[in-house]
């Protein structure tokens, strides 16, 4: 039903007026227009997409661009109940939306999953949404963004060519692509998600994200888990969690558990040619066979602040490479290859650094908060302050049965 009584022209000359208009979509057909792209075209600048709760299907409900317009699609029930199901396969490709144009428009899509994308060829980018083009950006909100994919960039989601995201609470699982296999940003366009999870995606660069060409990703208080690299060749399988290149990158509160890059570098992170900032996070057993937590190449410049490298299952935990490093204030301790190993051998034990078992409250169950005593705690350490992404609040050595969802609000 409409939520105003006054014909469509005057919704426009209201919206253009500061007034925003609100159009309601079934999934069912019913509402105010059948489908989602035939409320976008009777919109204008401001409007809001109401979405009902269901399954969107069909044309009209994929492959659906804003035409160059700043809009709200936003779901009344969450995205646990609205879900736009874009049905791709390689023989009929499809993905979710679309926002780009000439205009430079800010849009938002919130309480919505995203699922079904399906796309091929090299220029073929975001599997479920492509934002692309100079001043084009979207606000992500409590958005899911599962199983999509693309043989390009951004199997969930690509943001290129000078356009920006920010997304905030999202869940990105299980999405494959080329080149970040749940988010890849491009050519001076920019990232920042917040809140969120990026979980069990594969790609062959980039496993859980990719930046390449003077692009800038900031990752902060995120999950970060279980993403692989499993390109054929070793410069595609590199970054298991992330690959930087040519690019800035910025990680800060955030657990990077258990991703891997098959047969090469950077089990959580690889960076080329890069300017990066890794605060206040833990690392967690991940992969590579060179650099379990970080592997550089190329050059470039980082810094490792109060920062967890722990536990990595298969390679030294850094291979620096030609990169400049910095450490401070941070703790690698257990990796099977070595800890101060790979060219920062020398940073141990001066400017707060330790090699020192960080005393997880249960890392098997996903629980990555300090043990008391912790040597990360900030009572144990005074100078440097806590180390890594989570507080002291266990006793020594409890077992807590925990789930991912369980481990998963510990973000929100």
């Amino acid at each position: 039903m409409k939520r105003w009584s006054l014909p469509l022209a005057l919704l426009g000359l209201c919206a253009t007026n500061g007034w925003a208009a609100t159009h309601v979509v079934e999934a069912d057909g019913s509402g105010d227009f059948p489908t989602i792209q035939a409320a976008i075209e009777a919109s204008s600048d401001g409007d809001i997409i109401e979405l009902g709760p269901g399954t969107y299907l069909g044309a009209g409900n994929r492959d659906v661009d804003f035409l160059d317009r700043s809009l709200t699609v936003r779901s009344r029930s969450g995205a646990s109940s609205c879900v736009v199901d874009c049905e791709g396969t390689a023989e009929a490709p499809h993905r979710g939306f679309v926002i780009d144009g000439p205009s430079g428009k800010s849009s938002t899509i919130e309480g919505v999953t995203i699922q079904g994308g399906h796309l091929s060829g090299t220029s073929t980018h975001g599997g479920a949404i492509l934002v692309d083009g100079t001043g084009n950006s979207l606000s992500l909100i409590d958005c899911v963004l599962q199983d999509n994919q693309t043989t390009a960039w951004g199997g969930g989601i690509a943001v290129v060519d000078r356009a920006s995201l920010t997304a905030d609470r999202c869940e990105l699982t299980q999405n494959q692509g080329g080149r970040g296999g749940a988010i890849a940003v491009s050519n001076n366009a920019s990232a920042e998600i917040s809140g969120s999870t990026i979980e069990s995606n594969t790609a062959l660069r980039g496993g859980g994200a990719f930046a390449s060409t003077t692009a800038e990703l900031n990752l902060l208080t995120c999950l970060l888990v279980g993403n692989v690299a499993n390109g054929t060749g070793v410069t595609d399988r590199s970054g298991g969690a992330v690959h930087c290149s040519s690019s800035t990158l910025t990680i800060d509160h955030c657990t990077v558990v258990s991703n891997q890059a098959v047969g090469s570098a950077g089990g959580a992170v690889y960076a080329q040619l890069s300017t990066f900032d890794i605060s206040q996070s833990t690392f967690w057993a991940n992969a590579a066979d060179a650099g379990a937590g970080l592997a550089c190449a190329l050059g470039g410049t980082g810094t490792v602040e109060n920062t967890i490298l722990a536990g990595g299952t298969e390679g030294g935990s850094v291979d620096r490479g030609p990169a400049t490093v910095t450490f401070t204030c941070s703790d690698i301790f257990g990796n099977v290859g070595g800890d101060w190993v790979g060219g920062i051998e020398e940073q141990f034990a001066i400017n707060g650094n330790i090699a020192l078992d960080p005393v997880f409250c249960d890392p098997d169950g996903g629980d990555f908060g300090l043990g008391e005593g912790s040597p990360c705690a900030a009572a144990s350490n005074p100078t440097c302050g806590r180390i890594g992404a989570q507080d002291e609040r266990c006793q020594l050595d409890p077992v807590h049965e925990a789930s991912w969802g369980q481990v998963k609000s510990l973000f929100r």
